[in-house]
């Protein structure tokens, strides 16, 4: 993978870090369109650039155990900042352990977002052995089943089942990780005009559709919201394609997306507690730009200090051992 490549990645992650935090800050008019996007860029941008343990020439285990360090250690350390950051501040604003433990749909307000790292999680190990699959057409009748699957236990529920960190989400959010996996190849026809275009011209007739109530596509991953199994995947795959073309256009005039983007995990764990520390602590008032401002600049702040203090440890520890 080229660095030009890299940079264009690290400014669709930014880009979809802001969507998140935007989506969070209050603003309602824009739901249910931008939940086609919140979460389904951040698990299409994960399968581009996902190799599994094959790839990496590693096995499965040691390819699992870096996994689970890259994403459960921060899961948490950040958890457990903040429980005992609000244990202070306000106590009566953390979940019971018994949530916390379970996670998922359990867990909202402050740990409202942590669902997204346990089922991204699971949904990385799973597609690791899927892929590995010699035959693909066998991978693509896994993925179908265990998307429909995902669809039937969802539209057979009367309320979101509340599963252990939210796992049963694998079977909706693998469609998405798979489908940047597989098209990772092809992501430079995202930027053709007749493309670009194209796909433009799809978004505004489904938000038409959507607008005129022709169509109720209200999707949401946490809250396990699918009802349309070929629209859950078309829609969200458009508007996928129509912002990655855009990016790629336009990244170099947008470099400094590249910077939430490198922070994307660090906003993604603070942006809700940061606010709602702010609204204990001084009385703050929660309003979009603000909201948005405050958890996107914070965080970032806070992750490059961190890899600062990082690279000065490591150079003493250099010097210390010469």
């Amino acid at each position: 993978m080229s660095n030009k490549r890299i940079d264009y990645l690290d400014v669709a992650k930014g880009v979809a870090i802001f969507i998140v935090v935007y989506g969070h800050s209050g603003v309602r008019w824009i739901f249910p369109y931008i939940s086609w996007i919140q979460m389904t860029l951040f698990f299409f941008i994960g399968g581009i650039l996902f190799q599994n343990a094959k790839e990496k020439n590693t096995s499965n285990l040691s390819w699992s155990m870096s996994k689970a360090k890259h994403l459960l250690i921060p899961y948490i350390v950040f958890g457990t900042s903040m429980y005992l950051i609000f244990l202070v501040i306000a106590p009566e604003l953390l979940p019971s352990f018994e949530k916390i433990f379970i996670g998922g749909v359990r867990l909202q307000g402050l740990y409202g977002v942590y669902w997204f790292i346990t089922a991204y999680f699971g949904t990385t190990i799973a597609f690791n052995f899927i892929s590995q699959i010699k035959n693909r057409y066998v991978q693509y009748a896994i993925l179908i089943v265990m998307n429909l699957l995902g669809h039937v236990l969802t539209m057979t529920a009367s309320e979101p089942r509340a599963i252990f960190w939210n796992l049963d989400v694998v079977l909706i959010s693998i469609t998405y990780f798979a489908l940047g996996y597989y098209i990772k190849g092809y992501l430079h026809y995202f930027k053709n005009i007749y493309v670009l275009i194209s796909s433009f011209v799809l978004v505004v007739f489904f938000v038409t559709l959507q607008i005129n109530d022709v169509i109720d596509l209200r999707m949401g991953m946490k809250y396990k919201q699918y009802a349309h199994p070929l629209l859950d995947v078309i829609v969200p795959l458009v508007c996928i394609v129509a912002i990655l073309g855009v990016i790629q256009i336009t990244s170099k005039y947008i470099k400094f997306m590249k910077y939430p983007g490198a922070a994307s995990l660090y906003i993604m764990y603070m942006h809700i507690p940061l606010a709602t520390g702010f609204r204990v602590l001084f009385e703050y008032k929660k309003e979009p730009f603000s909201f948005v401002i405050m958890g996107m600049i914070l965080p970032m702040i806070i992750y490059y200090l961190h890899q600062w203090a990082k690279r000065e440890w490591h150079k003493k520890r250099k010097i210390l051992h010469a």
